[in-house]
């Protein structure tokens, strides 16, 4: 049987692997697990087309709306609920709000955005 914690793309190359003992202490079904495998899959190929589309505020708008639903659906399938405030907004490509300030602000309702940024600036919808 393949890894059912490996992540690959289409082409089978790595993007990531499960936290197997999370998995196990959060008590993660095999369907899960497959869910989980997917939904890393859709994040790898939603960061692709964002990074193709650092140059258009409202696909990246949208992709963010995206990035959102998909990190809300991993956390209820890592069985924690879905947080906004543990949301990596930040990590989506052509975002250029300040990454280390939102890392130490994790878990909390408080961030940290640039103004112009593309996605979360001051004319866009903050924190999708």
């Amino acid at each position: 049987m393949a890894d059912k914690y490996q992540v690959t793309d289409l082409d089978g190359d790595h993007i990531t692997r499960l936290n197997q003992r999370l998995a196990a202490k959060q008590g993660v079904t095999d369907d899960e697990l497959h869910a989980l495998r997917a939904s890393h899959q859709l994040r790898f190929y939603l960061f692709q087309i964002a990074n193709a589309n650092k140059d258009h505020p409202l696909t990246l708008q949208m992709l963010a709306r995206l990035f959102s639903n998909l990190e809300s659906e991993q956390q209820e399938l890592w069985h924690f609920g879905a947080d906004l405030n543990f949301q990596r907004f930040f990590d989506l490509p052509g975002c250029t709000c300040p990454r280390i300030d939102n890392e130490e602000r994790l878990g909390t309702p408080y961030k940290i955005h640039n103004t112009t940024c593309p996605i979360h600036g001051d004319t866009h919808e903050p924190f999708l």
